[in-house]
């Protein structure tokens, strides 16, 4: 129910939003896609889920719009506080989401290796880590180019000029790089921030610890001084300490021999800069190749190489011409049938023909992440398909942040305790869903905050029951404070049953009416349908089969050797097991007369209607590790279960044939 509403919600504003788009240049411009789903997720944030349809592929493509001219709206890099440390990105928003600071949506940012970020890192105005650059034009980063926000607090898509040196005896010397793995000719610096206590390096290199009179902050356009404490010559394999209030230099090559003239004692100057449009930028994050330039396609790679022509999940951040908007972008991929991903150049045009002005390419394929905070929600949820089928940890992560303060309630929705048409007498109660308030923070409400309003008098109120007293179709309109929303009810005429022992007012006689009108049920020749019989697994086939019209005039012999050609349902059977829907329970064995268990029919249901599997859990009782796990969370999703009221679902639980024909019910809907 929550997420037709949100649905049904979101395409009332579509037509407003494509109007707004056009004028701002937002992503809705991009003609090729249609929206899949679409919602403001803050003051100043917008998501948008696009779905491609071209003639040999398809694409899922996912765009978040992040307006920083909006007063409590801001972009923010989510680093580890230990460099290697890995982390979902949804991990990383939870651990930076507070209150006042609200994480309102996330992508994954840096290439890494062994842990750190491959590239520059930067948090305001300070150097995090220096990073690598490739020589070779094959390789994704092979340019200084970094996206941050600028001193003036606009997004930024840019070359860069990073200049570290060190002074000693009134020479001064080029450092390569900071806390990374030494290589020939190198000079690297490594500080607290490295993940070990000690350089880990080889003893083929000098290196030279040197403190000051507090730990360095690395800070653009600074220079601070200190003293050397110790030296470690070529050949010495003692471990070196990175002292807490300061750094090592440590070279190898022509980077130790800078070094061989420093003693004990002497004073050493660290100076760290960045041109002047990156300096007091409150943060950096260097990454590649950059994709559009200027709103034309500019890739600063090669893009007839391995890694820019290969279709795959991708990443990016773009901004408009002002810089006021940051957009994130990700297209899933590797996924046939949903999602096939992009090659560079195709990402590239497809950001073109959004509007960005510049986009530059983040880490992809398995790391590709979009997290959302959904509508009445309070922190982010991954809402794209990685090609892993899982999260994958990474480096660093971009961040929507929303610092609003708390308003008045906007807008609510509510669900029923029950879909599908109401026989009179039946009662229902109608259950809070999700509001947010002027700012689209979440909402807590409770069923003693709705007041409802029969307004077609077809039935009576009592608190949030609604009990149906006639025939017709109506609405009962809900409150909450000066907020309303509605909900649409129908109640049948039905004063006659197919069966003597469903009546009028028994919970589940109107989708049994509706399976009877298919022929999907028929009942026992004494007139009966026994309702609160648990039902076979031999009668899910058959009813499986007349529902999905399975051709039973000519099967093949599925094999199992406790159904035998004689036997009732044999065809039936037979025919759910060629179409692949049912399987034995036993080894060779189908257990015909066995009782079906509430995750085998959510496993049917999933199957036989194709339903998308769903990693979301639902229930308490399920664990990720069950079998039917993604089925049950499918249904669920598709609120064609509801569970039972205290939050489990009971898996094992056998079902009654009153409740499978609810569930195929609300499935064929």
């Amino acid at each position: 129910m929550k997420s037709r509403i949100i649905k049904i919600a979101c395409m009332m504003q579509v037509g407003l939003l494509l109007l707004w788009a056009f004028s701002t240049g937002s992503p809705l411009k991009a003609s090729a896609a249609t929206v899949n789903e679409q919602f403001k997720v803050s003051s100043g944030v917008n998501y948008t889920d696009f779905r491609i349809s071209e003639s040999t592929r398809k694409q899922a493509v996912r765009v978040m719009e992040v307006n920083v001219n909006d007063p409590y709206t801001n972009v923010e890099v989510g680093v580890s506080s230990i460099m290697n440390k890995l982390k979902k990105t949804t991990t990383h928003a939870l651990e930076h989401h507070y209150d006042g600071h609200l994480v309102v949506g996330a992508i994954n940012a840096s290439f890494f290796h062994l842990g750190a970020p491959i590239n520059l890192v930067s948090q305001n105005n300070k150097l995090v880590h220096a990073g690598t650059i490739s020589s070779s034009k094959d390789k994704y980063i092979n340019e200084p180019i970094a996206f941050g926000m600028n001193s003036n607090g606009k997004g930024q898509i840019d070359h860069y000029d990073l200049s570290m040196n060190y002074v000693h005896n009134g020479k001064t010397y080029k450092i390569t790089s900071t806390n990374k793995e030494r290589s020939t000719n190198n000079t690297i610096l490594y500080t607290p921030y490295f993940p070990s206590e000690t350089t880990n390096t080889n003893e083929w290199g000098t290196e030279v610890v040197v403190t000051f009179p507090e730990a360095p902050t690395l800070e653009f356009g600074s220079q601070v001084t200190g003293t050397v404490e110790q030296v470690r010559n070529v050949g010495d394999k003692t471990k070196t300490i990175i002292p807490k209030n300061g750094v090592v230099i440590s070279g190898n090559g022509k980077g130790s021999d800078q070094l061989k003239d420093v003693m004990v004692g002497d004073s050493i100057t660290l100076s760290i800069d960045i041109d002047s449009k990156w300096k007091d930028s409150s943060f950096m994050v260097a990454s590649g190749p950059m994709l559009v330039k200027d709103g034309r396609v500019s890739l600063s790679m090669n893009p007839n190489s391995s890694e820019a022509a290969t279709r795959a999940p991708r990443t990016a951040v773009a901004i408009n011409k002002t810089g006021d908007k940051v957009f994130f972008v990700t297209v899933d991929g590797r996924q046939s049938g949903y999602s096939t991903g992009m090659n560079l150049t195709e990402f590239a045009n497809y950001l073109v023909s959004m509007g960005a002005d510049r986009a530059l390419n983040l880490d992809g394929g398995g790391s590709t992440t979009m997290a959302v905070r959904y509508p009445g929600t309070d922190t982010v949820r991954l809402a794209n398909k990685p090609s892993d089928g899982v999260e994958r940890t990474v480096s660093t992560i971009l961040m929507a942040v929303s610092t609003a303060p708390k308003g008045e309630v906007r807008s609510i929705t509510v669900k029923k305790s029950k879909e599908g048409k109401l026989n009179v007498g039946d009662s229902i109660k109608i259950l809070p869903g999700t509001a947010v308030d002027t700012y689209y923070n979440p909402v807590k409400l409770s069923e003693s905050d709705l007041s409802l309003e029969d307004v077609n008098k077809l039935g009576s109120v009592s608190g949030n029951t609604f009990t149906a007293k006639k025939p017709g179709k109506g609405t009962i309109k809900v409150k909450y404070g000066n907020v309303s929303t509605t909900v649409n009810i129908e109640i049948a005429d039905n004063s006659t049953s197919s069966f003597k022992d469903v009546s009028n007012s028994f919970w589940g006689k109107t989708e049994i009416e509706e399976l009877v009108k298919k022929g999907i049920i028929t009942g026992y020749p004494d007139g009966t349908f026994k309702p609160n019989n648990t039902i076979s697994r031999g009668e899910t086939a058959v009813m499986l089969t007349r529902t999905l019209k399975l051709d039973t005039s000519n099967v093949k012999d599925p094999g199992f050797k406790d159904v035998s050609k004689s036997d009732m349902y044999y065809k039936e059977i037979a025919a759910a097991a060629n179409a692949g829907l049912i399987k034995g329970r036993e080894k060779d064995k189908f257990v015909s007369n066995g009782k079906l268990s509430r995750a085998e029919m959510a496993v049917l249901i999933q199957r036989a209607f194709k339903l998308p599997y769903e990693n979301n859990k639902y229930f308490s009782d399920v664990p990720s590790s069950h079998y039917a796990y993604q089925s049950i969370n499918s249904i669920a999703k598709l609120n064609i279960t509801e569970g039972y009221p205290d939050g489990t679902y009971r898996p094992n639980n056998s079902i009654t044939r009153a409740e499978f024909s609810v569930f195929l019910t609300r499935a064929l809907k």
